[in-house]
């Protein structure tokens, strides 16, 4: 998986460096595992470079991973067989959406907030193109049985982040926790868009 998105092998890097934390290995402990240098761990924990399905296995089993959280960093790191939907409208996007939207297909449940657009995946190509040029929202990405391993991602002029740490990560849930429950419920929001669709 040498060739995976580099916001998948920062997910997974730093998942793996955590884990082995926990387990209480040393970064020499794993390359003992690996048979392989210490660089290399290093570049695989920092997204510096991939990491083989059969390597990643070995080091989750050493370092005593459940079995959802080994599951997910497996289906993480295992590249799309063939192109998704978001591909062919790489010239509408821009910069920001390449490795977010291969988390999205990862995940499993993500969360938007932007305060005057509409999410993404909802947005028809015209729609997209107009607001090309704004910024603000942010996606917040969790997989499978694995809720503490999620990623934040931003959009900006420029292009786009996606941060992993466990602090920032917090921080964005709990603000998205605080505006989801001021939001109107789903029936709600469905019969408003309903409406507002109706009107144009």
């Amino acid at each position: 998986m040498t060739d995976a998105p580099p916001v998948r092998r920062r997910i997974l890097g730093a998942a793996l460096r955590r884990f082995r934390a926990e387990a209480g290995c040393t970064v020499d402990d794993a390359a003992r595992i690996l048979d392989c240098r210490r660089s290399k761990i290093s570049r695989i924990e920092t997204g510096q470079r991939g990491i083989r399905g059969t390597d990643l296995r070995e080091l989750l089993a050493e370092y005593g991973v459940d079995d959802p959280r080994r599951d997910a960093l497996l289906s993480l790191a295992r590249k799309p067989r063939q192109d998704g939907w978001w591909q062919s409208t790489s010239r509408v996007r821009g910069d920001a959406y390449p490795g977010f939207t291969e988390l999205g297909g990862a995940g499993t449940t993500v969360g938007t907030y932007d305060a005057q657009l509409l999410p993404g995946l909802l947005q028809t190509r015209d729609y997209a193109r107009a607001i090309a040029a704004t910024s603000g929202p942010f996606v917040i990405v969790t997989f499978p049985g694995t809720p503490d391993l999620a990623v934040v991602c931003l959009e900006g002029h420029t292009g786009g982040i996606c941060l992993d740490g466990e602090d920032e990560v917090a921080r964005y849930t709990l603000a998205f926790e605080h505006l989801r429950a001021t939001a109107l419920p789903t029936v709600a929001t469905v019969s408003l868009i309903k409406e507002i669709a109706a009107d144009t």
